[in-house]
């Protein structure tokens, strides 16, 4: 984590905190107001209040382990270096790696203990590579997203935010494309292959990063099916609504051949049913007050369940048949925020891409009978320096292949490059999830 002041932290924080919600309502609201009022307290020069603020907001949100460090940055500020050791313990306990050398922490260095903690953070940063290289595309300003895989010809498909296309790895190496920018799609992300209806499903969905021009009036948000052999567009499924922004970002296929899709921006599922031909694509009739940034989906083997990664909030177990939605339950210091793709490798064995933590990580989520509750959260991969944003991947003999280092953080705020932060050489990483 980069060494910044105070007010800094602060700032940057209060910039994200009106979208972020807990995994209740009024713990949402609580830490939401008790950011507000800790800025306008740092902003009168009343420190010792605004650490005191803080330090409640953190209390009210526990597994956002951002809002741990910077309570501890406001109270080393405030004299309450006791406490400040205590929040920087707790993000320790989830892995959160906040930097030692920070001078806003220095009076804490004689402290017995510190020694321990600033060691344990240096770990929680430092790179466990368990991954190997898989591929390094040729393409510098591809922007690569998701993956899917053919088990049956062998080709590695990979989609592209930048070029607004979708790109092929055939088994001999060569990179080609296989639905080009010129078929008209918008921003193309999570990508699968259905060998059952002979099609590879793509979500897209306009976005300011994209190269060429989006489509105008709506978000351009759609699933297309096209042809596994030649790439040809079989059928479009588009989200109708324009009074919300909409942003198709993963999808999975159930096991009677429903393709499901998450939407990040006005959070929902979506789904297409076997023998659909096309046309308006309708939200599924399953919600949650919680759900601020949909991500990654799985679906059980037994199609009457699947799990879903908000962004923000964490995981939630999804009972299809009812449509009732549970968030799946987690001690303090197993965070499930911030995971991307999300994959099922067994009845109760989650793979999930954390690239909402400090390092981005790959980790294996365990959870319990019902599938509610994590019994056990393991870190598996965190192939640094390279893998700095990791997103979406798929599971493919045995291994997760997966992007590790799709380049969200080298645009400007209007969505073009930046040219101070030259795009990464696009990469995949292969991870082998034998046990």
């Amino acid at each position: 984590m980069p060494s910044l002041s105070i007010s800094r932290c602060l700032v940057a924080l209060l910039l994200v905190v009106p979208a972020l919600r807990a995994q209740r309502a009024d713990s949402a609201a609580t830490a939401r107001g008790l950011m507000r009022t800790a800025g306008e307290q740092l902003a009168s020069g009343d420190t010792a209040a605004a650490a005191g603020s803080v330090l409640a907001a953190s209390r009210a949100w526990p597994r956002q382990l951002a809002y741990q460090v910077t309570a501890a940055r406001m109270l080393v500020a405030a004299g309450r270096h006791a406490e400040a050791v205590d929040a920087l313990g707790r993000a320790n306990a989830g892995g959160y790696a906040w930097n030692p050398d920070n001078p806003a922490l220095d009076p804490l260095r004689a402290l017995p203990g510190f020694a321990e903690l600033a060691a344990t953070a240096r770990a929680s940063a430092a790179p466990l590579v368990r991954s190997a290289v898989y591929r390094a595309l040729p393409d510098a300003m591809l922007h690569p997203e998701g993956i899917a895989h053919d088990s049956i010809t062998g080709r590695i498909y990979v989609s592209s935010v930048r070029r607004a296309k979708v790109v092929v790895i055939e088994p001999d190496g060569r990179v080609r494309d296989f639905v080009p920018a010129s078929a008209g799609l918008e921003a193309t992300f999570g990508l699968a292959v259905d060998r059952r209806r002979g099609v590879l499903w793509i979500a897209t969905s306009r976005t300011p990063e994209q190269a060429r021009p989006g489509t105008v009036g709506h978000s351009g948000a759609a699933l297309v099916a096209v042809d596994l052999e030649d790439g040809r567009e079989a059928a479009r499924w588009v989200i109708a609504d324009t009074s919300q922004p909409h942003l198709l970002g993963d999808l999975a296929l159930g096991p009677d051949g429903t393709l499901w899709a998450t939407d990040s921006r006005t959070p929902g599922l979506y789904r297409v049913e076997p023998g659909s031909r096309g046309g308006p694509l309708e939200p599924a009739p399953i919600r949650s007050p919680d759900w601020v940034s949909l991500q990654g989906v799985a679906i059980a083997r037994s199609g009457g369940e699947a799990w879903v990664a908000d962004w923000t909030t964490g995981l939630f177990h999804i009972d299809l048949a009812s449509g009732e939605v549970h968030p799946v339950a987690a001690a303090v210091k197993d965070v499930t925020l911030g995971i991307d793709g999300l994959y099922l490798v067994g009845p109760r064995r989650l793979i999930g891409i954390q690239n909402g933590m400090a390092p981005a990580r790959v980790v294996e989520v365990t959870l319990d009978a019902d599938g509610r509750r994590v019994d056990r959260l393991r870190v598996l991969d965190r192939h640094l320096p390279l893998a700095e944003e990791p997103t979406l991947g798929v599971v493919a003999r045995g291994a997760l292949l997966y992007v590790a280092n799709s380049p969200w953080g080298h645009y400007r705020a209007d969505g073009t490059p930046d040219p101070a932060r030259p795009f990464p050489v696009p990469t995949l990483l292969r991870l082998p999830l034998d046990r």
